[in-house]
């Protein structure tokens, strides 16, 4: 074995700080941070019956989910169970708006999700992401010009 392939430890504590400091370092553990709060209603609760004694939601949901991308303010997740993706759907704005306070510089404005194992790629998840939200919007539009025209009787 040559000198060449020796990796100094000084040297991958010094990739393992540039790392850690980069946005590819810092946005998994924001995202753990963040979802780590999630309570579920009967963790709130005061009655004895309903207190899971498992562990927390939200450290389960951050143990069963990954930061894959960040494209466009689309932040793109990847679980193994679509069970924990509906969970995800469901905080859906208490996460992006977490994420905004933790680190305003993230600009998170939507997330996509896809499931560990399938064959799509990230560009597939943002694309099919960008086209609901296009047709949420599209929608919305449409119901605000029905009521506009309602209102000034052009029907």
């Amino acid at each position: 074995m040559s000198e060449d392939n020796i990796v100094s430890m000084q040297s991958i504590l010094e990739q393992c700080r540039i790392f850690s400091q980069s946005d590819e370092g810092q946005l998994p553990s924001v995202w753990r941070n963040v979802v780590s709060r999630i309570k579920s209603n009967a963790e709130n609760s005061e009655r004895e019956d309903l207190i899971d004694k498992r562990i927390p939601l939200g450290e389960r949901l951050a143990s069963n989910t990954r930061v894959v991308d960040l494209k466009n303010g689309v932040l793109i997740i990847e679980s193994d169970h679509p069970g924990w993706i509906q969970y995800l759907k469901f905080y859906q704005k208490f996460i992006i708006k977490g994420l905004a306070m933790e680190s305003p510089d993230l600009k998170v404005q939507s997330l996509a999700f896809r499931l560990k194992g399938k064959e799509k790629k990230e560009t597939d998840v943002y694309e099919e992401a960008l086209k609901k939200a296009r047709e949420e919007m599209e929608e919305r539009m449409r119901k605000n010009e029905e009521e506009t025209r309602k209102f000034f009787g052009e029907e």
